[in-house]
């Protein structure tokens, strides 16, 4: 399989070459683009896919990697990375023609390239079906989405202060913030969705609401709405508690079960939220419904009760879906924390009367089959936490390895891809063997790890 693959390798690059000297359907590079075909096929046959791609500036083809001895293999590396490209993920049925317009692209003016959306974008233009783009994070792209959570938490409180002193709050700053989110999650998803496992107990409601708004921004996208109304629906996952400014703080930090009485008053909050957002310049009806609506519930069981004809807004549905999972997902006086995996199979279990079937479908399989922030033991017995999806394989996330196969603690966690192979098997080195007990669960403070 490795001399195929170099073969491969040789035929791209020279095909590569002649694209730099001939224009495209020249017969130097119709002919190695052909050859990389040929040996392409029966090895897609067989794994229906395969990744070449860079690690740590070398490039690696199948787990295979190739070292920066030949000029061809340092170009055909500079030229990904001038496009914001990690890797490409061939796919079986891919065509020569594929190849060809995956050629074009890396020759591509790189500024350009960004600005009419990168990679990925030029091959859905060119209708390239089986190739797939893994696009190349800046290296500050974490630290810029750890500032924007840190400005959001900082512009929730403002606003919360605001309305709780009878003012009505500026929208502007906090539309930006979700834009800012909005652009990051294009480039890197793992990078904010791993912030929302922070959680302040002492500052309980600030975190939650902009953990709220980045899982509302996240389902918008999965959902594909459009570019504004995934803001909206940010922005309203940031506000949906506001209306708590003007309900009575013992009501609030109660620890315990609240009466009737104050349960009829803690049910108001919907309506107080809607109420302060409407004043709110800047904020869309959309966003102010989301509010008002998000504790209704699909069946309409909840609150506060709809005329007869109203339908829930879809805005709601997703905040209300991103709010259970982050109060789930958070230890509190009084209510143990749900593992990320745990909580949503119990929300699974109220799909339908709680919560829109489809919706929080697509919100599972947002967060793929071991969410970020689960504690997983691997086959290794190593016990790790999940930091970043695979998009390619949700079986094999990013982790850090926080206890050895003895159960000692790391004195620093280790980070891995388990998408990593060994040379030896071509297997991946480790695996993900089951999810970790709750006892152990409650030892861990996770949220630490993310800050």
């Amino acid at each position: 399989m490795k001399d195929e693959l170099s073969q491969i390798v040789t035929h791209f690059t020279a095909a590569m070459k002649g694209m730099a000297l001939y224009p495209p359907g020249h017969q130097a590079i119709v002919k190695p683009i052909e050859k990389c075909i040929d040996l392409l096929k029966p090895i897609l046959f067989q794994k229906e896919q395969i990744l070449l791609g860079i690690v740590n500036k070398v490039l690696v083809f199948d787990g295979v990697p190739f070292q920066r001895t030949n000029p061809a293999i340092d170009e055909l590396i500079d030229r990904l990375e001038g496009r914001k490209v990690e890797g490409v993920i061939l796919r079986k049925g891919t065509k020569a023609g594929e190849i060809g317009k995956l050629l074009e692209l890396l020759f591509y003016d790189p500024d350009e390239l960004q600005r009419k959306g990168g990679a990925e974008e030029f091959l859905r233009g060119m209708n390239v079906k089986h190739i797939e783009i893994r696009k190349l994070m800046d290296a500050d792209v974490y630290e810029k989405a750890r500032k924007v959570y840190s400005d959001a938490r900082a512009e929730v409180i403002s606003i919360m202060k605001e309305s709780r002193m009878g003012k009505v709050p500026k929208a502007d700053r906090a539309i930006r913030l979700v834009q800012e989110m909005s652009e990051i999650f294009s480039r890197e998803r793992s990078a904010l969705l791993g912030l929302t496992m922070i959680k302040d107990y002492d500052e309980y409601t600030f975190n939650h609401c902009v953990n709220v708004g980045i899982l509302s921004l996240a389902l918008g996208s999965a959902l594909k709405l459009k570019p504004n109304a995934q803001v909206a629906v940010g922005l309203a996952g940031f506000l949906h508690d506001i209306g708590k400014t003007v309900t009575p703080r013992d009501i609030i930090t109660k620890p315990g079960l609240l009466t009737e009485e104050e349960w009829d008053i803690m049910k108001l909050h919907p309506v107080e939220g809607w109420r302060i957002i409407r004043l709110m310049e800047g904020v869309s009806d959309f966003t102010a419904t989301s509010v008002y609506q998000h504790h209704c519930k699909f069946n309409l069981q909840g609150y506060p009760t709809l005329s007869d004809g109203d339908k829930v807004n879809p805005g709601a549905h997703i905040v209300a879906i991103a709010d259970c999972y982050d109060s789930m997902t958070t230890l509190r006086p009084y209510q143990k924390r749900f593992d990320p995996k745990e909580a949503l199979e119990i929300m699974a279990r109220r799909a339908g009367t709680d919560f829109d079937p489809a919706i929080l479908n697509v919100f599972v399989r947002m967060l793929g089959l071991y969410p970020i922030g689960s504690l997983v033991r691997l086959d290794t017995n190593e016990i790790a936490l999940v930091t970043r999806l695979n998009p390619q394989d949700p079986n094999l996330p990013t982790v850090k390895i926080l206890y050895d196969p003895d159960g000692n603690r790391l004195p620093t966690p280790v980070e891995v891809s388990l998408s990593e192979k060994d040379p030896g098997s071509n297997r991946p080195k480790r695996m993900i063997a089951s999810s970790v007990d709750s006892l152990t669960q409650g030892l861990i403070e996770v949220e630490g790890f993310f800050k």
